[in-house]
Parts: structure tokens; sequence; C-alpha cells
């Protein structure tokens, strides 16, 4: 009998250590039939109504009691129709999403076997990603959609790609950032004097107006159901400058610290002079906007479990002073990945529109920027900017 090769053996390694893991997550986790809680008191309702009326008609599709676009509805409704079970296989299916996820940034390199198990690592070390995994939220599904298209980005199949990002922004709105980031990167290459791809320019741009597609479907960022029951609170529609600035902190938190934890990164400021610029702008921000919390009508003061520990340790002026340091690193770490700075401002610019600032926010980022690390920045070097790591 032929021997796997190396490789082979890796892969299978991988999988079945993979295997295991989210067996053991699911058997920990009542075998996914602990009781509603959290964030699903408001998703499982609209599901059972997308499976109570499946195929959903047109009435339902624009108007549910949920802020977020309805692709996850129409799935999880369509296996509550056909299949039923509940809200577990509800579950189920967002799991199934997690593993996908966790194989893509694990799944082992020619080059490197460890580097792609501590990227997956250093995901599953924010609390959000397998806490999302487990329950019926909108995150898991948005960031798979994020990650699909980010590999046909980087292999070239840039319809692909756009037809992934148009899944994730009809799951999530802010996933907009994804494909507005490669249209940026694509007309910076330009700018340096590539050749402008406008078919590249086109897909993705088809792909972002899709969000425009929907804001005309539902006559708002959001169904009018949602608008009144959930966003009342920021009903005159502030810009919440403190939101972008505290997901920016989330990043220097989520991954620059742990990155330099798990893969003994020394962090350094390539270009001293820029750094000092981006160091003095973030000062003002924060200065300007500082991310003291959630609006009071917002329901929950605290931004997530990184503002919590930081209330439990530090005053506010401490407490703000540390997300500032944060955002810091988390911008200037990507300051030469060219699609990992695009991706991480612009997203950061589309939640100046959200009602609420959460770590949760961050998820579909890290995801993407875990899956580079895994891949050690693949699109680094003579196109980006070289950044040692």
């Amino acid at each position: 009998m032929t021997q796997p090769t190396p490789s082979t053996r890796r892969k299978l390694v991988t999988a079945g250590v993979l295997g295991a893991a989210y067996l053991g997550l699911f058997v920990a986790a009542d075998f996914l039939q602990f009781p509603i809680r959290k964030d699903e008191r408001f998703f499982w309702p609209v599901v059972e109504q997308f499976a109570a009326s499946f195929p959903p008609p047109i009435a339902l599709l624009r108007d549910y009691d949920s802020p977020t676009t309805p692709l996850l509805f129409v799935v999880l409704g369509a296996v509550e129709h056909v299949i039923g079970g509940g809200i577990a296989t509800a579950r189920a299916v967002c799991l199934a999403c997690s593993l996908i996820i966790a194989m893509i940034v694990a799944w082992p390199r020619s080059d490197s076997w460890s580097r792609p198990a501590l990227a997956l690592i250093g995901l599953a070390a924010c609390p959000y990603f397998l806490g999302t995994s487990i329950h019926v939220y909108t995150d898991i599904l948005a960031s798979l959609f994020g990650v699909l298209g980010m590999i046909g980005f980087l292999n070239g199949r840039h319809v692909v790609a756009a037809l992934s990002f148009a899944l994730a922004i009809a799951t999530r709105q802010y996933m907009v950032a994804f494909p507005l980031a490669m249209i940026s990167t694509t007309v910076m290459d330009a700018a340096r004097g590539r050749k402008l791809e406008r078919g590249h320019v086109i897909a993705y741009s088809t792909a972002a107006l899709t969000l425009a597609m929907w804001v005309v479907f539902f006559g708002g960022l959001a169904p009018a159901m949602s608008r009144q029951s959930h966003l009342s609170a920021d009903a005159s529609g502030h810009w919440h400058v403190d939101h972008s600035l505290y997901f920016l902190s989330c990043i220097g938190a989520y991954f620059v610290l742990i990155e330099m934890l798990l893969f003994r990164k020394r962090f350094s400021f390539a270009a001293p002079a820029r750094a000092l610029k981006t160091a003095t702008a973030i000062a003002i921000l924060f200065l300007i906007c500082p991310p003291m919390g959630n609006a009071p009508g917002a329901g929950v003061e605290a931004m997530g479990y990184l503002d919590k520990g930081l209330r439990f340790l530090l005053p506010d002026v401490g407490r703000v002073a540390v997300l500032a340091v944060l955002a810091l690193l988390g911008v200037q770490r990507f300051a030469h990945n060219r699609v990992q700075l695009a991706l991480i401002l612009i997203q950061a610019l589309t939640l100046v529109r959200s009602h609420i600032a959460w770590d949760k926010y961050a998820l579909p980022v890290l995801v993407i920027l875990w899956y580079f690390r895994a891949r050690n920045d693949p699109i680094s070097g003579s196109r980006a900017g070289t950044i040692k790591v």
C-alpha cells in the first residue's frame, strides 16, 4: 500500500484534531440544547417566522424584526422547514460554518505546519469566535463568506470573490467593507503605475452596490420593524466615531497582542516619522471622541469583554489611554500591508453608523487577518511593502 506523503499526513492530522476539538465543543455546549439566550432571543423568532412561511414572501423579506440583512434567516429557516430540530439544529449549522473557517485557517502549508496552527489558536483566543459559533448569530456565516471571498481575490477569481462578498452583505450589512477594500486596493495599485483592472473594479463595485439594493428594498439601512424596535435609541442617526476607534482597539487587542505572544514577534515602527503622525492623529481622535461606552438607550453600557476587563482594572482615563495605544498598534501593524490596512480602515469607517460598539463586530476582519497570518501575509512583499514577521 502506498504510504501517504508528509503533506497528506499533516492534513489528515489537522482534520482529525479539528474534528475532535469541535466534537468536544459540541458536547461541552450541552449538545447545543441549552436554553435560548442573549441575542438568540431576537434572532430565533425571526428564523421560526421564515421557517413557517418558507419560501419567504417578499413582504417578509422586506420587513422583519432584526436589523440585519436576511440571508441567515433564509438559510436557517429552510433548514428548520425541511429538517426541523429547533434551535439546536440551527446552532449546529453555525457550528459547521465555524468548523469550515477553522479548516481554512489551519489547513497545513507545505512550508509550515505550525504557523497555521498558531494562527487558529490566535483566532480562537478571541472569545467571540467560538462563542458565536454555538449560537444563532449572523457573525459566523458572514465571516465564512468573507474569507471565501478573500480566497477568491487572492486566487484571481474575482467574480467568485464578488459573489461571496455579496452573500456576506446579504448576511450582515457591515460586510460591505470587504468589496470596498478590494476596490481601494485595485485603484491604489493603478495610482502607483500598475494597470487598472477595470473588470475587478466592476465586479467588486457590483458586490458593494448590493448594499444599496438592500437599502432601497428595506426603505432604510434595516427593515422598518427592526428600526423601530432595535434602533430607536439611535433614531437620530448619529455618527459614532468612538465606535470606529473601539474597533481599531479590538484589532490591537485580539490580533496584535496575541500575535506578539504566539509568534514571539517584537513590534517595531518601520517608519518612525509616519508612525508619529499616525499616533498624533489617533490621540486627537481619542481626545475628541473617547470610547466611553454605549449610549444609555442601547441597553448595554460596556462594549464587550475588552471594555469590561479594562473597566475592572482601570479608571476611565487609563482605560481610554490603553484603548488608544491598542488602536495605534492595530493600525501600525498593517501600515505596509495594503489589503489588510484598507480592510481595517474601511471597516472602521462603516462602524460609525453602528448603533453600538462591540468586540464581536471585529470578528469577520479578525478571521481574515489570522487567515493571512497563517500564510505569512501572502500578499506582502514587493507588491505591498515588506513587513517582517
